[in-house]
């Protein structure tokens, strides 16, 4: 049925058309409304992997700080080696000079037993 609307030129149709019109959505508003969706159904748990993340580079941070006090005793006892090393090495080495004068074996040598020929 055309209707003509003395404000508007142009005809105008009821019933179904309307009805069509006023159910089909609005370009893009399907779009909007999956977006929506994914949205909804996602954020929560992006939410939550980030309270995970969170806690796991609260872990990486310990670590971290666990690795630098190791490190720092590390450089400690390597620098009394070194220093041990110094003062006794020169003392060791006199002793071997002085023990090997004497005749006697030097200390971590040994000497194999060769038999002399007749």
């Amino acid at each position: 049925m055309l209707l003509l609307d003395a404000d508007r030129p142009e005809p105008v149709r009821g019933g179904a058309r309307d009805l069509a019109v006023f159910l089909t959505p609005e370009p893009g508003a399907e779009i909007r409304s999956d977006t929506s969706q994914i949205l909804e159904e996602n954020i929560p748990l992006l939410k939550a992997k980030v309270v995970e993340m969170r806690g796991i580079y609260a872990k990486v941070d310990q670590l971290e700080a666990f690795v630098k006090m190791v490190r720092r005793h590390v450089s400690f006892l390597e620098a009394h080696v070194l220093r041990a090393e110094r003062d006794h090495g020169a003392l060791s080495q006199t002793l071997r000079k002085w023990l090997g004068s004497s005749g006697l074996p030097a200390l971590g040598n040994t000497l194999s037993w060769v038999p002399r020929a007749p």
